[in-house]
C-alpha cells in the first residue's frame, strides 16, 4: 500500500510538472507564431478553471477522512459492524 501512495504522489507530481512546463513550452515557440494565437493555446490549455484547481489542489492535497454514524445493533440490518 505504502508503493501505491508512492507511485500515485509521484504522478500527481509529474502531472504538475508538465501542467507548469507547458507554460513555459508556449511562451518559447518560434517567434513565427504569432502572439494572439500563443495566448489563445495558453487561455484553451492552461485556462481551464477546473484543471487549474486540479493543480493547485496538488499541493495542499491530504488524505481522507471517513467518520462512520450510527447506531450498532439495529435489528432492521443486523449486526454487520
Amino acid at each position: 500500500m505504502k508503493d501505491d501512495k508512492m507511485t500515485i504522489q509521484k504522478r500527481l507530481e509529474n502531472m504538475k510538472n508538465f501542467y507548469i512546463k507547458a507554460d513555459d513550452l508556449i511562451d518559447n515557440l518560434p517567434d513565427a507564431i504569432p502572439k494572439k494565437t500563443k495566448t489563445m493555446l495558453k487561455d484553451t490549455i492552461l485556462g481551464d478553471k477546473d484543471l487549474k484547481k486540479l493543480m493547485d489542489g496538488i499541493d495542499v492535497h491530504r488524505p481522507p477522512r471517513i467518520f462512520l454514524i450510527g447506531r450498532t445493533g439495529d435489528r432492521k440490518f443486523g449486526n454487520r459492524f
